[in-house]
């Protein structure tokens, strides 16, 4: 978008040299049906993987290899809005990279949380005990939603009808997707021993 105003869809306003021809790459509806599937795909691995290989790990554990693939999924938005790859690859990379490590990433932090929350309440107050833990948690993403925006506003990364700042984008991107996820691995003790086969001490 130009600086200043955004006076609609770029083929009307742009006049310099496209990157790529016009009807180049996936059209929308084949890229929302692939990124569709290469997610449900990505989510089913995740889970079979939790189920059958990792179920004897430990929440530490499994808590580690999801901040890991959440900071490679980061890797991937950071190529993609620093112009690390060529630009006919970018579809591409979208739906290996954003798609797929993002559902993986929900499976691999998400089964293991749920059955550590469970596994946390007390006899005759399970609903409530849970409730509590969950609120608990929601808690915790809607401060990394405000980390983010504050992120966003201290690096003067806006993108509106009538501005246009992103000069800071690469680096909003690294330290929102790879920076503030690797700062969590330093609360890993606080997650209780034990794992998804074995009842807490």
């Amino acid at each position: 978008c130009p600086r200043g105003t955004n006076p609609g869809r770029t083929h009307r306003f742009f006049n310099g040299e496209p990157a790529v021809p016009f009807g180049f790459g996936l059209s929308y509806t084949t890229y929302i049906t692939y990124c569709g599937m290469a997610s449900s795909v990505a989510a089913a691995v995740a889970a079979l993987l939790v189920q059958k290989c990792a179920s004897n790990w430990s929440y530490r554990t499994l808590f580690v290899l999801a901040t890991v693939f959440k900071c490679a999924g980061g890797l991937v938005d950071v190529a993609l809005v620093s112009g690390w790859v060529d630009k006919s690859r970018v579809s591409t990379l979208f739906v290996l990279g954003d798609c797929t490590s993002k559902p993986m990433v929900a499976m691999l932090s998400h089964i293991p949380a749920v059955v550590l929350t469970s596994k946390l309440t007390t006899k005759g107050s399970e609903s409530t005990a849970y409730s509590l833990l969950a609120g608990i948690q929601n808690l915790g993403g809607l401060v990394a939603i405000c980390l983010g925006h504050a992120l966003a506003a201290v690096l003067r990364v806006e993108l509106s009808d009538t501005v246009c700042s992103i000069d800071s984008i690469g680096t909003f991107v690294t330290l929102a997707q790879i920076g503030i996820p690797l700062t969590s691995l330093l609360f890993v003790r606080m997650i209780p021993e034990g794992t998804m086969q074995t009842d807490l001490g």
